[in-house]
């Protein structure tokens, strides 16, 4: 990133617990930078300007850019979620942005193909600037639920079903047949009778 780009807002980074920061610091809620969900800044940075241009450009979707301000391609990036306007101080004023956040990106260099340890980069004590991009706009809220539809209309009856199948035959009796009778006996042959007499000769012609 361009240094001639950035704003002229300068802060350190003083807590990575989510306490309240004192001016011209900032805050998160983790040292890890990509669990941090919330980002607390204050109202005046190191030079005791105010930060009007953040104020102006933070809308809920936007995304905010946090820069090592002597490393300016060192840089973590985050989406808005949530806008507060905090008493810092205790004062009774508004002193400062609590910003809710979701992780996006970052790069924090490399040595030897490795990635620069992010405590080296953005920890205690590390000067940052920010770049807002707020083209994104934010979410609309969800629209209600529409009014329940009306009942519809009843069906017309359905037709009259098929015939069913015919049963099927029931099975034959199983009653045995009955047993042949026994044959009669055949009847006794009848006795010749006997022979007839014979007759007289006749007398003899004349």
């Amino acid at each position: 990133m361009d240094n001639n780009y950035l704003p002229r807002l300068i802060y350190l980074i003083e807590y990575t617990d989510g306490s309240n920061p004192n001016p011209g610091r900032v805050s998160f809620d983790s040292p890890d930078v990509a669990s941090i969900t919330n980002i607390k800044i204050h109202d005046l940075d190191l030079k005791d300007n105010k930060n009007a241009y953040l104020k102006s450009e933070i809308t809920s979707g936007a995304k905010i850019t946090i820069i090592n301000s002597e490393n300016p391609e060192r840089y973590i990036m985050y989406t808005v979620t949530g806008i507060n306007y905090s008493d810092f101080d205790l004062d009774g004023g508004v002193t400062g942005l609590d910003l809710d956040v979701t992780y996006l990106n970052r790069n924090l260099g490399e040595v030897n193909g490795v990635e620069i340890d992010q405590a080296l980069v953005f920890r205690r004590g590390i000067k940052i600037t920010f770049t807002v991009d707020s083209t994104a706009g934010s979410t609309g809220a969800q629209g209600t639920t529409g009014a329940q539809g009306a009942t519809g209309s009843t069906g017309a009856q359905g037709g009259i079903g098929t015939k069913g199948n015919t049963g099927a035959q029931g099975l034959t009796g199983s009653g045995a047949q009955g047993a042949t009778g026994a044959q009669g006996a055949t009847a006794a042959k009848g006795e010749v009778g006997a022979q007839g007499a014979k007759g007289e000769v006749g007398a003899q012609g004349l």
